[in-house]
């Protein structure tokens, strides 16, 4: 049980990892963007923000696919970024 508490644990910070730098990536692209990219990032950084505090404190499957999606959603608005 612990080792797969481990593991968990393991994959959501390294999840977070990847989050956190595509939010800073995303967040310096969309000062540079349109206002419609710019009005997305407003949109859903917050959302970002949510999850990693959220999946910080707590290593549950909900934290997981939190983060997954936030993950998803930050690397759609990354690649209409120009």
């Amino acid at each position: 049980m612990e080792e797969t508490t481990k593991k968990v644990s393991g994959e959501l910070e390294k999840n977070l990892e990847q989050l956190r730098a595509l939010r800073d990536e995303v967040r310096v692209k969309a000062h540079l963007a349109k206002m419609d990219v710019k009005d997305r990032w407003r949109e859903l950084e917050p959302r970002v923000a949510a999850v990693v505090e959220q999946a910080a404190k707590s290593a549950s499957e909900a934290s997981r696919t939190a983060v997954s999606e936030a993950i998803q959603a930050l690397e759609k608005l990354r690649s209409s970024l120009p």
